[in-house]
């Protein structure tokens, strides 16, 4: 689980091979799925300045995610990577 400074939360829901990305407020309110899919979704990553979520999904069945990233109202999804061997992420600030 993990969540924006003072602000939304996000998780994977979901049985293993099947989760999906979820946002709720810290109140427990307002719980959603973000980018509704029949693909495994995980890793949900905020990004420094709160704008925007990485996640992987596996789209292609194999064994790692591609990286997607999305706004955290779940618009404007797109894909980072493709076929490459991912299975963790982190955001990093640009210096």
């Amino acid at each position: 689980m993990k969540a924006a400074k003072n602000g939304p939360i996000t998780f994977e829901e979901g049985l293993p091979g099947n989760g999906q990305i979820e946002i709720v407020k810290p109140d427990g309110s307002g719980l959603r799925d973000l980018a509704p899919s029949a693909a495994d979704q995980e890793s949900p990553a905020w990004s420094s300045d709160g704008k925007r979520i990485a996640y992987l999904s596996n789209t292609s069945g194999s064994d790692s995610g591609d990286v997607f990233v999305m706004k955290i109202d779940g618009s404007d999804r797109r894909q980072v990577t493709k076929g490459l061997p991912v299975f963790s992420l982190t955001w990093q600030p640009l210096r």
